[in-house]
């Protein structure tokens, strides 16, 4: 079977409360190379899914433990992102370059979109505080402490 991959862009400009190091992301652009898409409300649907998927392991879902016990084993304490804490504005771009390997050239959709989106959080915090993040979630006392320090 010949190679299968995707391609995508993601552009989040963030504001953060330097009192509270909350992040927030008022609008979301992705562009996803899907080759070819064959039902266009789908890709949306798959991209903005991604999209949801990706702000929420960039900025809240983080699997804590207790030793060996998993602590946030429910919706309640491991927070997944709401429509509410979704960017006011999202703009879901498709490319179709019609070079995949499916029908009528067509690749995934989806991970193109999912993959750049922790990079292109960490970069915008990263601008905006003067300082990398050395991992995700960025939580609000995490960014906290990145603007805190020397």
């Amino acid at each position: 079977m010949p190679p299968f991959w995707v391609v995508g862009m993601v552009g989040v400009p963030v504001e953060i409360d330097p009192e509270t190091g909350v992040v927030a992301v008022d609008q979301l652009v992705t562009v996803a190379d899907v080759g070819f898409a064959i039902n266009p409300r789908a890709v949306e649907g798959q991209d903005l899914g991604a999209a949801t998927q990706g702000l929420g392991s960039a900025l809240r879902e983080e699997l804590v433990y207790d030793g060996a016990q998993l602590a946030n084993a429910n919706v309640v304490d491991y927070r997944v992102p709401r429509v509410s804490d979704l960017p006011r504005k999202i703009d879901l771009v498709i490319a179709e370059r019609r070079d995949g390997v499916g029908p009528y050239g067509a690749k995934g959709a989806g991970e193109g979109t999912l993959t750049p989106i922790g990079g292109a959080v960490a970069a915008a915090v990263a601008r905006a505080v003067g300082r990398w993040p050395d991992r995700l979630p960025l939580t609000p006392e995490r960014v906290w402490r990145l603007m805190s320090s020397d």
